[in-house]
């Protein structure tokens, strides 16, 4: 996304020498900076046998992570990562430095939760751990022809209420096969654990299922979107229905069959997840965060459909393909009455407006959170690209049909 991790003309502040990995006394803190990445830090907090709820990809980045809110394997048991933050180290626009939590700042430090970069530059983050050790995962590649076993079966994680379970299914084209791969993930070194059993039983065309480290498989994950491609993503949010699971499966690959093999190192991961009742409920942790959904409203799916591809020429062809697919996507669960309008800030697209996805009283509040700590708006007028109160980042080219 030009313009969000740097600036022609401008300045851009590269926190990569914010690297602190500090565990408290009794490992119960973990002071982190927020120049650091994932891989990193589950190095070496494995040294002294605890983790922290972060990314599911070793190079994912601490900072926009977790202030996006911060998908976690451990949502079902702790939230998202922003639900595990005790404090923020903050440097205001004014250029106070804050250390932002429940009882000293507590406005700011619910905006912090799922909020973005709009309030102030995140030096540090303060976060809960928890004992972890080595866990079980890997993922069971089904052939298309198991479409009417694997949908089904995949779709009951939906309701699961096992907070060592985490899933999710790629959508996929191998070898000019269609394929669904589905993460089998469980937070206790228990092989094959019963919670499993189904999905084991459908045919498969293989497996790489072990008991393995968090760091393995956070690089593993890592290894899909090698350094060097150019990439979108754009994501939408729709109450559980497995029919429409199904149907997005097949409008998928109906869409995408006329790019197949015809572009440099495209390579097209649509990934189906869900948001439990069981993880939104961790949600109100701590007070409670930004983001727009509640328990009583799950389960949801959330879909994200990232594209890569090589060259520049070919950006709006594809560009205009992924945007094609996901407004068919959010038609079709406006038709079932299932669309939500939340879109996960870390997954969202330059053509999606965000912060206007959480609802009027969210952003309003939000608003007047910037507005307090950031009278001037730094942070939204020097600061383009990536999520303001301003809109999508873009509102003209083929994500648009303009």
């Amino acid at each position: 996304m030009k313009g969000a991790s740097n600036i022609d003309n401008g300045i851009t502040i590269d926190l990569k020498d914010l690297n602190t990995i500090q565990p408290s006394q009794d490992k119960k803190i973990v002071a982190l900076g927020s120049g650091l990445k994932w891989g990193d830090v589950y190095t070496e907090l494995a040294k002294h046998g605890i983790q922290v709820n972060g990314a599911r990809g070793s190079d994912v980045g601490v900072g926009g992570f977790t202030t996006g809110g911060g998908i976690s394997y451990f949502a079902n048991k702790y939230g998202w990562g922003c639900d595990n933050v005790a404090n923020y180290e903050v440097v205001t626009a004014s250029g106070q430095i804050l250390n932002v939590n429940r009882t000293s700042y507590p406005d700011l430090y619910k905006a912090l939760r799922g909020g973005g970069p709009n309030f102030g530059i995140v030096t540090r983050f303060d976060l809960e751990a928890f004992p972890q050790g080595d866990i079980f995962s890997g993922s069971l590649i089904y052939p298309y022809s198991e479409r009417a076993s694997v949908i089904p079966a995949f779709s009951k994680f939906a309701y699961s209420t096992d907070t060592k379970v985490h899933t999710w299914m790629f959508v996929l084209n191998l070898s000019g096969q269609k394929v669904f791969s589905v993460l089998n993930m469980y937070s206790s070194p228990i092989v094959d654990p019963p919670v499993f059993a189904e999905m084991r039983s459908i045919p498969h065309l293989s497996s790489d299922t072990a008991i393995r480290s968090l760091v393995n498989m956070t690089d593993q994950i890592a290894a899909q979107g090698p350094a060097g491609s150019r990439d979108m993503f754009w994501t939408h949010t729709f109450k559980m229905d497995e029919d429409f699971i199904a149907w997005f499966v097949d409008m998928f690959y109906a869409e995408t069959d006329a790019i197949k093999g015809k572009y440099d190192g495209l390579n097209a991961l649509p990934l189906i997840q869900f948001l439990t009742r069981t993880n939104l409920a961790r949600w109100a942790r701590n007070g409670g965060n930004a983001l727009p959904l509640r328990a009583a409203g799950g389960p949801y799916i959330n879909i994200i459909f990232a594209l890569m591809w090589k060259n520049e020429a070919d950006d709006d062809v594809l560009i205009a393909t992924i945007s094609r697919v996901m407004n068919k996507a959010k038609e079709e669960g406006i038709r079932r009455g299932i669309f939500e309008e939340y879109v996960y800030m870390n997954y969202g697209s330059e053509y999606q407006d965000v912060l206007e996805s959480y609802g009027d009283a969210n952003k309003a509040a939000l608003k007047g959170v910037a507005k307090k700590y950031d009278p001037k708006g730094v942070f939204q007028k020097l600061r383009p690209g990536y999520f303001t109160f301003r809109g999508a980042p873009r509102v003209e080219g083929p994500g648009t049909g303009s």
